[in-house]
Protein backbone atom coordinates (compact mmCIF):
# COMPACT_ATOMS: atom_id res chain seq x y z
CA UNK A 1 0.00 0.00 0.00
CA UNK A 2 1.15 3.53 -0.71
CA UNK A 3 1.88 5.64 2.35
CA UNK A 4 1.31 9.16 3.61
CA UNK A 5 0.49 11.97 1.24
CA UNK A 6 0.95 9.82 -1.87
CA UNK A 7 -1.83 7.52 -0.67
CA UNK A 8 -4.08 10.49 -0.02
CA UNK A 9 -3.51 11.79 -3.55
CA UNK A 10 -4.16 8.32 -4.97
CA UNK A 11 -7.42 8.03 -3.06
CA UNK A 12 -8.43 11.51 -4.16
CA UNK A 13 -8.08 10.46 -7.79
CA UNK A 14 -9.50 6.95 -7.59
CA UNK A 15 -11.95 6.59 -4.70
CA UNK A 16 -15.67 6.94 -5.58
CA UNK A 17 -16.38 8.50 -2.17
CA UNK A 18 -14.22 10.09 0.51
CA UNK A 19 -15.02 11.48 3.95
CA UNK A 20 -11.89 13.35 5.03
CA UNK A 21 -11.06 16.23 7.31
CA UNK A 22 -8.80 18.89 5.85
CA UNK A 23 -5.59 20.21 7.33
CA UNK A 24 -4.22 23.68 6.57
CA UNK A 25 -0.95 23.93 4.64
CA UNK A 26 0.90 26.78 2.96
CA UNK A 27 -1.03 25.95 -0.21
CA UNK A 28 -4.47 25.99 1.39
CA UNK A 29 -5.78 22.62 2.54
CA UNK A 30 -4.94 18.96 2.14
CA UNK A 31 -6.59 15.66 3.06
CA UNK A 32 -5.95 14.63 6.67
CA UNK A 33 -8.02 11.94 8.40
CA UNK A 34 -10.93 9.91 7.13
CA UNK A 35 -12.56 7.05 5.25
CA UNK A 36 -12.30 6.23 1.54
CA UNK A 37 -14.49 3.80 -0.40
CA UNK A 38 -12.90 1.34 -2.82
CA UNK A 39 -14.33 -1.30 -5.13
CA UNK A 40 -15.63 -4.66 -3.91
CA UNK A 41 -16.99 -3.15 -0.69
CA UNK A 42 -13.55 -2.29 0.62
CA UNK A 43 -12.72 0.66 2.84
CA UNK A 44 -9.53 2.49 3.75
CA UNK A 45 -9.20 4.33 7.05
CA UNK A 46 -6.35 6.81 7.04
CA UNK A 47 -5.08 8.94 9.91
CA UNK A 48 -1.80 10.37 11.13
CA UNK A 49 -0.45 7.01 12.29
CA UNK A 50 -2.32 4.24 10.48
CA UNK A 51 -3.53 3.19 7.05
CA UNK A 52 -6.06 0.36 7.36
CA UNK A 53 -7.67 -1.46 4.45
CA UNK A 54 -10.57 -3.83 5.09
CA UNK A 55 -13.21 -5.79 3.19
CA UNK A 56 -16.69 -5.61 4.70
CA UNK A 57 -18.02 -8.60 2.75
CA UNK A 58 -15.28 -11.00 3.85
CA UNK A 59 -14.82 -9.36 7.26
CA UNK A 60 -11.08 -9.38 6.69
CA UNK A 61 -8.28 -6.90 7.16
CA UNK A 62 -6.28 -6.57 3.93
CA UNK A 63 -3.47 -4.36 5.20
CA UNK A 64 -2.51 -2.28 8.24
CA UNK A 65 0.51 -0.08 7.56
CA UNK A 66 3.34 -2.50 6.87
CA UNK A 67 2.20 -4.98 9.48
CA UNK A 68 2.56 -8.70 8.73
CA UNK A 69 -1.02 -9.96 9.05
CA UNK A 70 -0.18 -13.63 8.52
CA UNK A 71 -0.03 -14.10 12.27
CA UNK A 72 -3.66 -13.12 12.88
CA UNK A 73 -5.48 -15.87 14.77
CA UNK A 74 -9.21 -16.21 14.09
CA UNK A 75 -12.06 -17.20 16.41
CA UNK A 76 -10.07 -16.44 19.53
CA UNK A 77 -11.33 -15.55 23.00
CA UNK A 78 -9.31 -12.72 24.53
CA UNK A 79 -9.93 -11.51 28.09
CA UNK A 80 -9.58 -7.72 28.23
CA UNK A 81 -10.07 -7.07 31.96
CA UNK A 82 -10.38 -8.77 35.30
CA UNK A 83 -14.02 -7.64 35.38
CA UNK A 84 -14.92 -9.93 32.49
CA UNK A 85 -14.75 -7.78 29.38
CA UNK A 86 -13.71 -9.94 26.45
CA UNK A 87 -13.15 -10.03 22.72
CA UNK A 88 -14.14 -12.96 20.53
CA UNK A 89 -12.66 -12.83 17.07
CA UNK A 90 -9.40 -11.97 15.32
CA UNK A 91 -6.32 -11.50 17.51
CA UNK A 92 -2.73 -10.46 16.81
CA UNK A 93 -0.05 -9.99 19.47
CA UNK A 94 -2.56 -10.44 22.27
CA UNK A 95 -4.87 -7.65 21.16
CA UNK A 96 -8.02 -7.39 19.03
CA UNK A 97 -6.90 -7.17 15.42
CA UNK A 98 -9.62 -7.65 12.84
CA UNK A 99 -13.29 -8.66 12.97
CA UNK A 100 -14.94 -9.80 16.15
CA UNK A 101 -17.43 -9.19 18.94
CA UNK A 102 -16.81 -7.14 22.08
CA UNK A 103 -18.63 -8.12 25.30
CA UNK A 104 -18.85 -6.09 28.49
CA UNK A 105 -18.51 -7.43 32.03
CA UNK A 106 -22.22 -8.30 32.06
CA UNK A 107 -21.67 -10.65 29.08
CA UNK A 108 -23.61 -8.26 26.84
CA UNK A 109 -22.58 -7.70 23.25
CA UNK A 110 -21.71 -4.02 22.85
CA UNK A 111 -19.84 -4.01 19.53
CA UNK A 112 -19.31 -6.16 16.48
CA UNK A 113 -16.99 -5.21 13.64
CA UNK A 114 -13.38 -4.36 12.89
CA UNK A 115 -11.25 -3.45 15.86
CA UNK A 116 -7.56 -2.81 16.40
CA UNK A 117 -6.50 -2.52 20.02
CA UNK A 118 -8.97 -0.32 21.84
CA UNK A 119 -10.62 1.25 18.79
CA UNK A 120 -13.29 0.23 16.34
CA UNK A 121 -12.04 0.88 12.81
CA UNK A 122 -13.44 1.02 9.27
CA UNK A 123 -16.86 -0.54 9.90
CA UNK A 124 -18.88 -1.89 12.79
CA UNK A 125 -22.07 -2.04 14.83
CA UNK A 126 -22.54 -0.56 18.31
CA UNK A 127 -25.30 -1.85 20.61
CA UNK A 128 -27.17 -0.34 23.54
CA UNK A 129 -25.47 -2.26 26.34
CA UNK A 130 -28.55 -2.59 28.55
CA UNK A 131 -31.00 -3.89 25.93
CA UNK A 132 -28.86 -5.33 23.12
CA UNK A 133 -30.50 -3.25 20.38
CA UNK A 134 -28.41 -1.71 17.59
CA UNK A 135 -27.45 1.90 18.33
CA UNK A 136 -25.28 2.60 15.27
CA UNK A 137 -24.27 0.60 12.22
CA UNK A 138 -21.87 1.95 9.65
CA UNK A 139 -18.44 3.30 8.92
CA UNK A 140 -15.91 4.27 11.57
CA UNK A 141 -12.64 6.14 11.83
CA UNK A 142 -10.51 6.27 14.98
CA UNK A 143 -13.40 4.68 16.84
CA UNK A 144 -15.82 7.45 15.80
CA UNK A 145 -18.85 7.53 13.52
CA UNK A 146 -17.42 8.61 10.22
CA UNK A 147 -18.68 8.29 6.64
CA UNK A 148 -21.97 6.54 5.93
CA UNK A 149 -23.95 5.20 8.87
CA UNK A 150 -27.33 4.71 10.52
CA UNK A 151 -28.28 5.67 14.07
CA UNK A 152 -31.22 3.91 15.77
CA UNK A 153 -33.23 4.70 18.86
CA UNK A 154 -33.82 2.20 21.63
CA UNK A 155 -36.91 0.86 19.87
CA UNK A 156 -35.01 0.10 16.67
CA UNK A 157 -36.36 3.07 14.72
CA UNK A 158 -34.03 5.01 12.44
CA UNK A 159 -32.98 8.34 13.96
CA UNK A 160 -30.56 9.37 11.21
CA UNK A 161 -29.37 7.67 8.05
CA UNK A 162 -26.65 9.65 6.33
CA UNK A 163 -23.15 11.06 6.59
CA UNK A 164 -21.04 11.45 9.72
CA UNK A 165 -17.79 13.16 10.60
CA UNK A 166 -15.85 12.95 13.87
CA UNK A 167 -18.77 11.27 15.69
CA UNK A 168 -21.27 13.98 14.69
CA UNK A 169 -23.80 14.37 11.90
CA UNK A 170 -21.84 16.01 9.11
CA UNK A 171 -22.22 19.80 8.89
CA UNK A 172 -22.19 20.91 5.26
CA UNK A 173 -22.51 24.62 5.99
CA UNK A 174 -19.38 25.97 7.68
CA UNK A 175 -18.92 29.54 8.90
CA UNK A 176 -15.42 30.62 9.90
CA UNK A 177 -15.13 33.25 12.64
CA UNK A 178 -12.25 34.75 14.61
CA UNK A 179 -13.40 32.59 17.51
CA UNK A 180 -13.39 29.25 15.72
CA UNK A 181 -10.89 29.64 12.88
CA UNK A 182 -8.33 27.41 14.61
CA UNK A 183 -10.76 24.75 15.78
CA UNK A 184 -13.55 24.46 13.21
CA UNK A 185 -13.70 21.08 11.48
CA UNK A 186 -13.14 21.44 7.75
CA UNK A 187 -13.81 18.53 5.43
CA UNK A 188 -14.00 17.62 1.77
CA UNK A 189 -17.82 17.52 1.60
CA UNK A 190 -18.55 21.15 2.56
CA UNK A 191 -21.30 22.68 0.43
CA UNK A 192 -21.39 26.24 1.78
CA UNK A 193 -18.33 28.01 3.17
CA UNK A 194 -18.39 31.47 4.74
CA UNK A 195 -15.04 32.94 5.72
CA UNK A 196 -15.83 35.71 8.19
CA UNK A 197 -14.10 39.05 8.65
CA UNK A 198 -10.42 39.07 9.68
CA UNK A 199 -10.00 35.30 9.40
CA UNK A 200 -7.25 33.04 8.11
CA UNK A 201 -4.58 35.73 8.09
CA UNK A 202 -1.74 33.34 8.86
CA UNK A 203 1.55 34.51 7.35
CA UNK A 204 2.21 31.02 6.06
CA UNK A 205 -1.07 30.82 4.16
CA UNK A 206 0.02 32.17 0.78
CA UNK A 207 -2.09 30.16 -1.68
CA UNK A 208 -5.66 28.89 -1.53
CA UNK A 209 -6.94 26.22 -3.91
CA UNK A 210 -10.45 25.00 -3.16
CA UNK A 211 -10.08 21.73 -5.10
CA UNK A 212 -10.40 19.63 -1.93
CA UNK A 213 -13.92 20.99 -1.46
CA UNK A 214 -15.44 19.55 -4.65
CA UNK A 215 -19.05 19.73 -3.40
CA UNK A 216 -18.85 23.46 -2.67
CA UNK A 217 -21.97 25.29 -3.93
CA UNK A 218 -21.54 28.71 -2.33
CA UNK A 219 -18.41 30.53 -1.22
CA UNK A 220 -18.19 33.86 0.62
CA UNK A 221 -14.94 35.52 1.67
CA UNK A 222 -15.47 38.59 3.84
CA UNK A 223 -13.37 41.71 4.32
CA UNK A 224 -10.08 41.59 6.17
CA UNK A 225 -9.46 37.90 5.46
CA UNK A 226 -6.73 36.00 3.58
CA UNK A 227 -4.40 39.01 3.83
CA UNK A 228 -1.25 37.09 2.96
CA UNK A 229 -2.68 35.03 0.11
CA UNK A 230 -1.13 35.70 -3.28
CA UNK A 231 -2.89 32.99 -5.27
CA UNK A 232 -6.59 32.04 -5.20
CA UNK A 233 -7.90 29.25 -7.42
CA UNK A 234 -11.40 27.98 -8.08
CA UNK A 235 -10.97 25.28 -10.70
CA UNK A 236 -13.00 22.25 -11.68
CA UNK A 237 -15.63 22.75 -8.97
CA UNK A 238 -18.58 20.92 -10.52
CA UNK A 239 -21.20 22.15 -8.03
CA UNK A 240 -20.12 25.75 -7.40
CA UNK A 241 -23.02 28.15 -8.13
CA UNK A 242 -22.07 31.43 -6.44
CA UNK A 243 -18.86 33.04 -5.21
CA UNK A 244 -18.50 36.37 -3.40
CA UNK A 245 -15.16 37.97 -2.50
CA UNK A 246 -15.13 41.03 -0.24
CA UNK A 247 -11.56 40.60 0.99
CA UNK A 248 -9.27 43.60 0.60
CA UNK A 249 -5.78 42.30 -0.16
CA UNK A 250 -3.14 45.02 -0.52
CA UNK A 251 0.53 45.03 -1.45
CA UNK A 252 0.61 41.50 -2.89
CA UNK A 253 1.15 40.89 -6.58
CA UNK A 254 -1.15 37.93 -6.70
CA UNK A 255 -3.34 36.03 -9.11
CA UNK A 256 -7.02 35.08 -9.10
CA UNK A 257 -8.41 32.26 -11.26
CA UNK A 258 -11.92 30.92 -11.81
CA UNK A 259 -11.91 28.12 -14.35
CA UNK A 260 -14.01 25.11 -15.41
CA UNK A 261 -16.87 25.60 -12.95
CA UNK A 262 -19.77 24.45 -15.16
CA UNK A 263 -22.74 25.60 -13.03
CA UNK A 264 -21.25 28.83 -11.65
CA UNK A 265 -23.82 31.56 -12.37
CA UNK A 266 -22.64 34.50 -10.23
CA UNK A 267 -19.19 35.85 -9.42
CA UNK A 268 -19.03 39.03 -7.34
CA UNK A 269 -15.91 40.87 -6.23
CA UNK A 270 -16.39 43.75 -3.80
CA UNK A 271 -14.92 47.25 -3.80
CA UNK A 272 -11.18 47.25 -3.36
CA UNK A 273 -10.73 43.50 -3.38
CA UNK A 274 -7.46 42.29 -4.92
CA UNK A 275 -6.20 45.84 -5.54
CA UNK A 276 -2.60 44.79 -6.15
CA UNK A 277 -3.31 41.46 -7.83
CA UNK A 278 -1.78 41.45 -11.30
CA UNK A 279 -3.89 38.72 -12.89
CA UNK A 280 -7.56 37.76 -12.97
CA UNK A 281 -8.55 34.89 -15.27
CA UNK A 282 -12.19 33.85 -15.67
CA UNK A 283 -12.63 31.18 -18.29
CA UNK A 284 -14.63 28.13 -19.36
CA UNK A 285 -17.53 28.69 -16.96
CA UNK A 286 -20.39 27.84 -19.28
CA UNK A 287 -23.30 29.02 -17.10
CA UNK A 288 -21.75 32.22 -15.76
CA UNK A 289 -24.44 34.90 -16.07
CA UNK A 290 -23.05 37.62 -13.85
CA UNK A 291 -19.63 39.03 -13.13
CA UNK A 292 -19.70 42.02 -10.80
CA UNK A 293 -16.49 43.83 -9.82
CA UNK A 294 -17.08 46.74 -7.47
CA UNK A 295 -20.34 48.61 -6.98
CA UNK A 296 -22.12 50.66 -9.59
CA UNK A 297 -21.28 54.40 -9.54
CA UNK A 298 -18.54 53.88 -6.95
CA UNK A 299 -14.86 54.20 -7.71
CA UNK A 300 -13.28 50.78 -7.52
CA UNK A 301 -9.65 49.67 -7.61
CA UNK A 302 -9.99 45.89 -7.81
CA UNK A 303 -7.21 44.47 -10.02
CA UNK A 304 -6.15 48.09 -10.61
CA UNK A 305 -2.58 47.10 -11.39
CA UNK A 306 -3.34 44.03 -13.45
CA UNK A 307 -5.28 42.63 -16.34
CA UNK A 308 -8.61 40.86 -16.54
CA UNK A 309 -9.09 37.97 -18.94
CA UNK A 310 -12.61 36.66 -19.60
CA UNK A 311 -13.11 33.65 -21.87
CA UNK A 312 -16.03 31.41 -22.65
CA UNK A 313 -18.78 33.33 -20.85
CA UNK A 314 -21.98 31.91 -22.32
CA UNK A 315 -24.48 34.49 -21.08
CA UNK A 316 -24.83 38.23 -20.63
CA UNK A 317 -22.79 39.45 -17.71
CA UNK A 318 -22.35 42.69 -15.82
CA UNK A 319 -18.84 43.99 -15.28
CA UNK A 320 -18.99 47.13 -13.19
CA UNK A 321 -16.38 49.91 -13.26
CA UNK A 322 -14.42 48.25 -16.05
CA UNK A 323 -13.72 48.80 -19.71
CA UNK A 324 -13.88 45.28 -21.07
CA UNK A 325 -13.86 43.07 -24.08
CA UNK A 326 -14.79 39.42 -24.32
CA UNK A 327 -13.84 36.31 -26.19
CA UNK A 328 -10.12 35.78 -25.86
CA UNK A 329 -9.39 39.50 -25.42
CA UNK A 330 -7.92 41.27 -22.41
CA UNK A 331 -9.24 44.49 -20.88
CA UNK A 332 -7.26 47.45 -19.63
CA UNK A 333 -8.25 49.18 -16.44
CA UNK A 334 -11.03 51.72 -16.71
CA UNK A 335 -13.89 53.06 -14.62
CA UNK A 336 -16.99 52.83 -16.73
CA UNK A 337 -19.94 50.49 -16.35
CA UNK A 338 -20.01 48.03 -19.22
CA UNK A 339 -22.38 45.22 -20.19
CA UNK A 340 -20.48 42.28 -21.57
CA UNK A 341 -21.90 40.76 -24.79
CA UNK A 342 -22.33 37.07 -25.32
CA UNK A 343 -19.06 35.24 -25.77
CA UNK A 344 -18.45 32.65 -28.45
Amino acid sequence: MKSGDSLREHLWSHSPALYFTLIRTDNGWFLDTGIAHLQNNELIELNSTMAIRANINTRALISVNNEDLSGIEHNQLLNLSDEGERWEGDVLKDQPFGWGVLYDKENTRIYEGFRIGDLGVCYGTHYYSDIGVIEYEGELCEGKRWGRGVQYDRNGRVVYDGEWMNNEVMEKRIEITEGNENTVLLHNRIEELIIGEHCWNYEGLTAVDFKYMPFLRELTVNDGSLKHVREITLSGLQHLERALFLCSIFGIKGSFCVRDCPVLSSLRIGDGAFVSYVSCVIESNAMLKEIVIGELYDYDESFYHGELVVKGVACWSVLRNRLAQTGDCKDRRGRSHVLLPRCV
